[in-house]
C-alpha cells in the first residue's frame, strides 16, 4: 500500500502541442507576403510612370513654369550688362586710340606724307652726333648739352621725381638702371659746361666719349 501523502502520477499520455501558435505564424507570413506584393505593385506603377515620356514632360513643364520669372530676369540683366560692357569697351578703345595718337605726335615726326614715322628722339640724337662730329669746339659742348636734355626727357618718362636731373638720378635704383654711372659721369661734365660756358675746354675725343656715355643710357632703355 503506497505511503500516505504520495500522489499517484497520472498515467494519461502527453498530448500534441496546441495548434493556435501555428495559425498565428501562418497569418503573419501571409500578411508579409501581401505587403511585399503591394510594395511590388507600387514600385511597378512608379517605374511605369518614370519610364513614360509624359511624366518627364510634366516635370519639365513644372520646372519651366517655376523658373520662367527667374530666367526672364537673368535674361534682362545680362542684356543690360552686355550693353554697359560694350559701351565701356568702345569708350576705352577710343581713349586708347587718342592716347596713342598723342604719343605718336609727341615722340614721332612724319616728314612727308607716305614716309615712315621717325622717332623724335632719333632726330635729336642725329643732331647730337652732327654737333660732336663738327670741327667747331662750341658744337662739341652743344652736343653734350643736347644729349643731357634727352637724358632729362627719358628720366621724366620713367617717372623719376626731382627738380633737377641730379635729383632724379639720386632717386634711381641701380638695379633698375644699369648705366646709372654713365649717366652721372656724363651729367657732371654737362654741369661743368653749363657753369663755365666757353671757358670750359674739351677735346673732340673727350666730347665723343661723353656722348657715347649718353648713348649707352639711351640704348639701355631703347630710347634711340
Amino acid at each position: 500500500m503506497p505511503p500516505k501523502g504520495d500522489k499517484k502520477k497520472s498515467s494519461k499520455p502527453e498530448g500534441k502541442p496546441a495548434s493556435k501558435p501555428v495559425i498565428q505564424d501562418n497569418e503573419q507570413i501571409v500578411s508579409e507576403i501581401a505587403f511585399v506584393l503591394v510594395l511590388l505593385l507600387v514600385l511597378q506603377n512608379l517605374l511605369n510612370k518614370f519610364s513614360s515620356g509624359a511624366f518627364f514632360d510634366r516635370i519639365l513643364a513644372y520646372l519651366a513654369d517655376f523658373f520662367a520669372p527667374v530666367l526672364a530676369f537673368l535674361s534682362f540683366t545680362s542684356t543690360v550688362l552686355s550693353l554697359i560692357f560694350l559701351t565701356g569697351i568702345v569708350y576705352c578703345f577710343i581713349r586708347i586710340t587718342e592716347v596713342m595718337n598723342a604719343e605718336r605726335k609727341k615722340f614721332y615726326i612724319v616728314e612727308t606724307p607716305g614716309t615712315i614715322e621717325t622717332p623724335r628722339a632719333n632726330l635729336k640724337w642725329k643732331r647730337v652726333e652732327e654737333h660732336v662730329s663738327s670741327e667747331n669746339p662750341s658744337d662739341w659742348r652743344l652736343a653734350i648739352l643736347e644729349a643731357d636734355i634727352m637724358l632729362a626727357e627719358i628720366l621724366e618718362r620713367m617717372g623719376y621725381q626731382g627738380e633737377t636731373i641730379g635729383d632724379k638720378l639720386k632717386s634711381v635704383e641701380k638695379s633698375d638702371f644699369i648705366t646709372i654711372d654713365n649717366a652721372w659721369e656724363a651729367h657732371k661734365v654737362r654741369n661743368l659746361i653749363a657753369h663755365e660756358g666757353s671757358d670750359f675746354l674739351i677735346t673732340q675725343r673727350e666730347a665723343k666719349r661723353i656722348v657715347s656715355l649718353y648713348k649707352r643710357v639711351f640704348e639701355e632703355f631703347r630710347y634711340i
